[in-house]
């Protein structure tokens, strides 16, 4: 049983996928997660391997879907977050001391360049930060970018004069048409017959053809 303290962490179990949790790596920091069937807890580890803040995070299926594909191993393990004002991690022995989990993490290290660890509480801060920029926080990146370019994007300037011209312009390709059974009188001087009034009917805008026609 591997039984974590971390501050501001719900309490309670964690519930496996199919009797098993994933563990994978961050891209770009070291950081590595411990999946179960809805939620992971988030690991930040320092350049010598110690584990500095964790988190807990619940996940959608489509996210464990996603994420299952760039597990390196499956421990079959019960997970606990047990309610408290501080860090206590060192039930992850079990899991660092792993072979597998040694042996990705030294592949994964040599690629890495750490950054010296921080003082504890900003750590625990950016912890959500530092795994965004890996895989599993691929999709909270996004989100945040997204806002923060809405948030940024300076109001679009609108050209009243151009728009109206544009409207203008846009009304004269378009005609009145009718049928009516009523007199009507034909002026050449514009080509069209000529009625005093249509007092019932639908009028529709179409692209200029033809004006107004007589029925027959």
């Amino acid at each position: 049983m591997v039984r974590l303290s971390i501050k501001s962490a719900e309490p309670g179990q964690l519930l496996p996928d199919e009797g098993v949790f994933g563990l994978r790596l961050g891209r770009d920091g070291p950081v590595f997660m411990i999946r179960g069937a809805s939620e992971e807890i988030v690991v930040r580890m320092s350049s010598d391997g110690r584990p500095l803040s964790a988190k807990r995070k619940t996940l959608s299926q489509q996210q464990v879907a996603k994420y299952s594909r760039h597990e390196f191993a499956r421990l079959e393990i019960e997970l606990h977050v047990v309610s408290s004002t501080m860090n206590d991690f060192g039930d992850l022995s079990l899991i660092l001391d792993d072979d597998r989990f040694q042996k990705a993490w030294r592949i994964r290290s040599s690629e890495l360049v750490v950054e010296s660890p921080e003082p504890e509480a900003p750590e625990a801060e950016s912890v959500e930060t530092e795994v965004a920029g890996g895989d599993m926080g691929g999709d909270l990146a996004e989100d945040a970018l997204a806002a923060d370019i809405v948030s940024e994007a300076p109001a679009a300037e609108v050209d009243v004069p151009v728009l109206w011209q544009s409207l203008l312009s846009a009304e004269e390709d378009f005609s009145v048409e009718g049928i009516t059974a009523n007199e009507s009188v034909y002026r050449r001087e514009i080509g069209r017959h000529v009625v005093a009034r249509i007092r019932t009917g639908r009028v529709e805008l179409r692209p200029r053809r033809q004006g107004l026609r007589r029925a027959s």
